[in-house]
């Protein structure tokens, strides 16, 4: 094929000793040499049960690409090889337009995607065992409420089997982009950068009045968003709020009266206002 090594190949061979035993034997077939003139090939060099082993050329690539999308100013598909990162990806493309916003990129990896999916089969069938494990309880101990484990149950692997993996990975773009190579990620193939536009949005969703999006405003913090959103409702868990990042990363926050150590919110992030499943 267009990848073998044609300078050198291997040849293991079996035969009987004296004994009658088995033993075996190695040698090196310099290719180029039996497609010389006068050379007796290959055919007459070997024998029944020989094992011919055609090696790869060192490095050699086999025609892996990368795409970039989005705010960038030449999208597209582009062919990788080893060394190739998304900083250097990124400069194929052009460099980012005006309207990028490199703090909510998106990068995906196929590889992340399928283990991502294998996480979410085993935690259905963990889920699955540990219900029925419940049920079996359930009907042995009659203050447990069956129907109420059931329910319960059948909703959690309503929404497992409803998780879809991305195989996302979260990145700092403009870190990357201002040459710090220790954090810049190495291509392989299949992955694909999205470069989003400048989004001026934040979203409040979860337990609050009136779950909705407000424009950006730099005076606000994660509370201030609440309030606007109609603040919290009688089941929110006010200790667990979270944030998620338009680059996908979480950050935690205090409660109320600590806002001075809440993370700060910026265009294109999430305010997450979980359940309070014992209110």
């Amino acid at each position: 094929t267009e990848a073998a090594y044609s300078i050198q190949a291997e040849v293991t061979r079996s035969s009987l000793d004296e004994n009658k035993h088995q033993v075996f034997t190695r040698m090196s077939l310099a290719l180029s040499q039996l497609d010389s003139p006068g050379a007796m090939g290959i055919r007459a060099l070997l024998k029944p049960r020989d094992q011919l082993f055609v090696k790869k050329i060192p490095n050699w690539n086999e025609k892996e690409f990368a795409e970039i999308v989005g705010e960038v100013n030449f999208p597209g598909t582009y062919p990788i090889f080893p060394g190739d990162t998304i900083k250097t990806l990124i400069d194929r493309a052009g460099g980012m337009n005006e309207r990028a916003d490199p703090s909510a990129s998106i990068f995906l990896r196929e590889a992340l995607k399928k283990r991502e999916a294998e996480q979410i089969d085993k935690l259905k069938k963990q889920l699955e065992s540990d219900l029925g494990r419940m049920k079996l309880e359930a009907t042995q101990n009659k203050s447990i409420d069956s129907q109420s484990v059931d329910k319960v149950g059948s909703s959690l692997l309503t929404e497992i089997s409803g998780v879809a993996p991305t195989g996302r990975l979260v990145v700092d773009l403009p870190t990357i982009l201002r040459g710090d190579s220790a954090i810049d990620i190495p291509l392989v193939k299949g992955d694909k950068l999205v470069i989003p536009r400048k989004s001026q949005e934040v979203m409040v969703v979860g337990e609050v009045q009136f779950p909705t999006s407000h424009v950006f405003n730099s005076t606000y913090g994660v509370f201030d968003y609440i309030g606007v959103s109609g603040g919290l409702s009688p089941k929110a868990n006010e200790d667990y709020i979270y944030v998620i990042a338009a680059n996908g990363a979480v950050k935690p926050t205090k409660k109320h009266w600590f806002r001075g150590n809440d993370p700060s919110i910026n265009p294109g992030d999430t305010i997450v206002v979980p359940l309070d499943t014992y209110a």
